[in-house]
């Protein structure tokens, strides 16, 4: 019992020692886009102050039918600070997650913008978002979300 602490200790010296052998300095594939070529959807939202998120759903039918999971239509709308439009269009949004069908008020959701409009609008072709809400109302349920983040 006392063998495997002790390997696992080794192994970490040898892993953390590195060996004069290896090469100090790494390069990046030719491949790989520059961080100015194209920003995702999170970037562009990131970059503002306050941007403005409009979600255009039938949510009573969503939560009716939240354990379908299957996608329906919706229209979403994103404003900069100025109010102008960063991006807009219908996608399709399904719930997701089997325990949180099961025993929250607010299942989460996901989005999926078409990759076509993520290239009018020149950002990068990510394409899937994840919308996480409390499970039921109160503080320690908003404390969980954050957990979960962290």
């Amino acid at each position: 019992m006392k063998r495997i602490p002790l390997l696992c200790t080794l192994l970490f010296l040898v892993g953390a020692c590195g060996s004069p052998a290896q090469k100090t300095q790494t390069t990046l594939p030719d491949s790989l886009p520059s961080l100015d070529e194209k920003r995702s959807l999170f970037d562009h939202l990131a970059a503002q102050q306050n941007p403005s998120i409009e979600l255009v759903a039938d949510f009573q039918q969503l939560i009716a039918d939240k354990f379908q999971q299957e996608y329906r239509s919706a229209a979403l709308f994103c404003y900069d600070d100025a109010g102008e439009v960063i991006l807009d269009g219908i996608i399709e949004l399904r719930t997701r997650g089997k325990f949180r069908c099961r025993y929250c008020e607010h299942t989460p959701i996901k989005l999926k913008i078409p990759k076509k409009q993520l290239k009018a609008a020149e950002m990068h072709k990510h394409n899937e978002i994840k919308l996480v809400f409390p499970c039921k109302p109160g503080w320690e349920y908003k404390d969980y979300v954050l957990r979960e983040y962290l």
